[in-house]
């Protein structure tokens, strides 16, 4: 996930967008036997628990509670 979120960086839109804040790029990973999230913290550059992450409420924007900005979800499920 982290090599496709630098991908998508290399796209000089998406970079500007990012950049302006109309963008968010997010990483999940789901741990179903665990029953949770890990959300990459891309400035440690490690995976941590959804509910340790601050910044701008994932669930909310993703109802559409940002409105005006674009959301990029990755994610990978492990069972």
């Amino acid at each position: 996930m982290i090599v496709q979120l630098e991908r998508l960086m290399t796209y000089p839109m998406v970079e500007q967008r990012v950049h302006a804040g109309q963008l968010y790029l997010h990483a999940w990973y789901y741990v179903i036997e665990d029953g949770q999230v890990l959300v990459l913290d891309a400035e440690r550059g490690r995976f941590e628990p959804h509910e340790a992450k601050g910044g701008h409420d994932i669930a909310s924007a993703a109802r559409g509670g940002d409105a005006g900005a674009g959301w990029v979800h990755l994610s990978t499920v492990t069972a």
